[in-house]
């Protein structure tokens, strides 16, 4: 007997900034690459201007949006008003998570801005699933993440995490735009709305991408565990991982990414076994604020998915009010998973409710790679 598929049925999310309720129907594809989806009459014709959002209640408040993009567009003669999707609010809670999704999996083209006025932890994390998202969906995805002499210390090390894999995953599959220009990833912007607009009119879809021919076939068949660390001692989840895999009695090899004299000059080392080990477990706790294990999550998604690594993933809440800047970037994070996954039910990506589903799945996929080589 055929197993029916199950519908799942249109949501309504209420949009308190415009009084509007939008609309979310999953795409509920087969996934068959990157950049084999359509979005088509699903898709919000508009660029999704994602990325460092400020205090709207501060009278010195500046939005990049309107110092970069909108001169753009209005220069191209296009209405920023019609054709921007602003996540800019008063004051964020957990229920613009859902109305940012929707646009974030919707929009045509999506910029994602990451200035050195705010900590940006979420707009980090918000980066690298916007290659990701956006690549599975086919839409546009332009980036830019400022760094230099004025970047705020503590955000340092997050950027300098998100930046290296984005950078080494443009490098091999050249399939989005980053640069740490905001003038010229607006530009980039308003030509990709420009040229859907134009196939728009003309009802000529997109010619899909052909990444899977690039996928890598030197993987190292071990686990490798990385997300949350400590600074004086071993993650306690790490060792949780490691004790369930022993008391399987398999010959795993495993290895992690914590070590007690972190610098970050070993940012560029681990990129060895993050990108070259068959299996990857991704755990954030609720131990530490872990943004930078947030900022690099949805990058090593997108590099995993294109180089045929297998992906595990766990989140759990921080301690602290939802709309804190550590339970905001899992917020978001869980919505942008959640979203991908209706989209592609059969996407290759496990999302564990606890450690030791990650610990089952990872050692299931550790043998299988092994079988395989």
């Amino acid at each position: 007997m055929t197993k029916r598929k199950l519908e799942v049925l249109p949501r309504q999310h209420y949009d308190d900034t415009t009084g509007e309720w939008l609309t979310w129907k999953p795409l509920q594809t087969r996934f068959n690459g990157i950049g084999h989806a359509d979005l088509s009459d699903a898709e919000m014709p508009v660029i999704g201007a994602f990325g460092t959002c400020g205090d709207l209640s501060n009278p010195d408040y500046s939005s990049w949006r309107d110092e970069h993009l909108v001169p753009v567009l209005e220069d191209l003669n296009i209405n920023p008003v019609d054709s921007v999707f602003r996540p800019e609010v008063q004051e964020w809670s957990p229920l613009r998570a859902p109305i940012e999704g929707v646009n974030f999996a919707r929009n045509g083209v999506l910029l994602v801005g990451v200035t050195n006025d705010t900590g940006s932890h979420a707009s980090l994390m918000e980066a690298g699933f916007a290659a990701y998202g956006g690549l599975l969906r086919n839409q546009d995805v332009v980036i830019s993440i400022e760094e230099n002499e004025k970047t705020p210390e503590s955000t340092r090390q997050a950027r300098m995490l998100a930046k290296t894999i984005l950078e080494a995953t443009v490098e091999s599959y050249p399939l989005f735009t980053l640069t740490d220009n905001l003038g010229n990833a607006s530009m980039h912007a308003a030509i990709k709305h420009t040229e859907r607009e134009q196939r728009r009119k003309i009802n000529l879809r997109r010619s899909v991408i052909d990444s899977q021919s690039a996928m890598r076939q030197d993987l190292t068949p071990g686990i490798y565990l990385s997300g949350t660390s400590g600074s004086d001692k071993e993650p306690e989840w790490i060792a949780q991982i490691n004790n369930f895999v022993d008391g399987l009695n398999t010959d795993v090899q495993i290895d992690d990414s914590y070590d007690k004299d972190w610098h970050e000059g070993k940012i560029v080392e681990e990129l060895v076994p993050k990108l070259g080990a068959a299996v990857n477990l991704m755990a954030i706790t609720k131990d530490t604020d872990s943004y930078g294990a947030l900022a690099e999550l949805g990058p090593r998604l997108l590099y995993g998915q294109l180089a045929g690594q297998s992906l595990g993933v766990y989140i759990e809440d921080r301690e602290g009010e939802p709309n804190s800047p550590a339970n905001r970037t899992r917020i978001l994070a869980r919505e942008h998973l959640s979203k991908l996954r209706e989209d592609f039910p059969d996407l290759p990506i496990f999302v564990a409710r606890n450690l030791e589903e990650l610990a089952l799945f990872g050692v299931s996929e550790y043998l299988r790679h092994r079988q395989a080589n």
